[in-house]
């Protein structure tokens, strides 16, 4: 099959949860499909990611997203503001929205004759009248309203709250409105699923949850037996800004009363001032790491999300890589879990802080949830499963358009 994928970045390198699904869910259907990447760049520096990817794509094309030119510059300042205040579009479609990408779209599908477009993330849904009659498939990646109202639920600033107010009121109007132009809707949970069809029962929705790669993620030989804990992210996402900084200030001194070596590992790129001021005797702020397998195999994973919606890749690496996982309802959601056999659940600060020192000192639990949640792993969430569906889905979608 020949599929135009169309995707807010190059899909590498696989750092964070999204841009790893993405360039997974590319390797894998290459594998029998004939792909096309669209992708917007923010500068020339992006080039060398062409790379990475280059092997799984019959071509490539790209867009660059922010200009350098000064005319430009002043005209997308004027644009964007009109976007931001007069038509009440939310951040994510006014960063994305390029008459140039609008162009090459039409470019690429007047010289080709695609079977399928598939669209990653719903803002970039903006971009999908544009394929025409073409059989169109979005991958939502998560419910991204479904986020900034619970940033807002729990949110105490005032300014805070309102701003993620507005962006939970702007991002609904239009994630909804765009979802309507597909034939069909990939959701991650089953969670994600519901709350699309209760909003547009119409729409026609399959859940591919995210996966891993079992040839990449592997458990360490080696017996969990530090007393290190690790938090893993990409500190760009509100999300994974708000847990660490919960965990650090509600949950970890409860720990360090109990086990005062204790020692949490923040890893992940962007990370802002507020987290890396948290270094320390009993804390360590690494950046982005390359390989975060061994950081991950030989810790506890502490994965205290407050607010978030879609599934937890990092969850599913952890387990992945043998970690022993401890998390909130909000982390488990989606994950077909048992709570106590495969990772730990807890939504109170108090809660989290007895589990996690449990898990600290008992090597028996540790290892208990260690070969539970291999196993899950290895039974549900490897991608060749999940791309084998999403090819018989692919199929489904052309077959009716016909």
């Amino acid at each position: 099959m020949k599929i135009l994928m169309i995707s807010p970045d190059l899909n590498y390198p696989p750092i964070y949860g999204g841009r790893i699904r993405r360039y997974y869910i590319l390797k894998h259907l290459s594998k029998d499909n004939d792909i096309t990447l669209l992708a917007f760049i923010n500068s020339k520096e992006d080039f060398k990611n062409i790379e990475g990817i280059k092997e799984y794509c019959k071509d490539i094309e790209t867009v660059q997203r922010v200009s350098n030119s000064r005319k430009d510059y002043w005209f997308t300042r004027f644009r964007d503001a009109f976007l931001r205040r007069i038509a009440f579009y939310p951040e994510n479609i006014i960063s994305f929205y390029q008459t140039e990408m609008k162009k090459k779209i039409k470019d690429l599908i007047s010289k080709n004759h695609y079977d399928l477009v598939l669209i990653e993330y719903w803002y970039m849904g903006q971009y999908a009248e544009i394929c025409g009659n073409i059989p169109k498939v979005l991958d939502e990646v998560d419910v991204e309203y479904i986020r900034y109202k619970r940033m807002y639920q729990i949110e105490k600033n005032p300014v805070k709250k309102s701003e993620f107010y507005s962006g939970w009121i702007r991002t609904k109007k239009y994630e909804l409105k765009f979802i309507k132009k597909f034939d069909r809707i990939i959701a991650v949970t089953p969670q994600d699923k519901q709350v699309l069809e209760r909003e547009i029962p119409s729409l026609n929705i399959s859940v591919i949850p995210t996966c891993v790669d079992p040839d990449y993620i592997k458990p360490s030989k080696m017996p969990n037996n530090s007393k290190d804990l690790i938090f893993i992210g990409s500190y760009g996402h509100y999300p994974n800004v708000d847990g660490v900084l919960y965990f650090y200030r509600d949950i970890f001194p409860r720990i360090l009363r109990e086990v005062p070596d204790a020692h949490l590992y923040i890893v992940g790129p962007y990370a802002p001032e507020e987290i890396l001021n948290l270094v320390g005797r009993n804390v360590t702020v690494t950046g982005f790491i390359k390989d975060v397998r061994p950081y991950i195999s030989r810790s506890i994973s502490v994965v205290p999300l407050r607010i978030g919606s879609g599934i937890k890749g990092k969850i599913i690496e952890a387990m992945g890589l043998g970690s022993p996982v401890i998390t909130t309802g909000i982390g488990a959601e989606g994950l077909e879990i048992i709570p106590g056999k495969h990772l730990i659940v807890e939504d109170t600060s108090k809660g989290f802080a007895k589990q996690t020192v449990e898990l600290l000192k008992n090597k028996c639990l540790r290892e208990r949830l260690r070969e539970n949640g291999l196993k899950l792993v290895r039974e549900k969430y490897t991608w060749g499963n999940a791309i084998s569906k999403l090819n018989v889905i692919f199929a489904e979608v052309v077959m009716k358009k016909k």
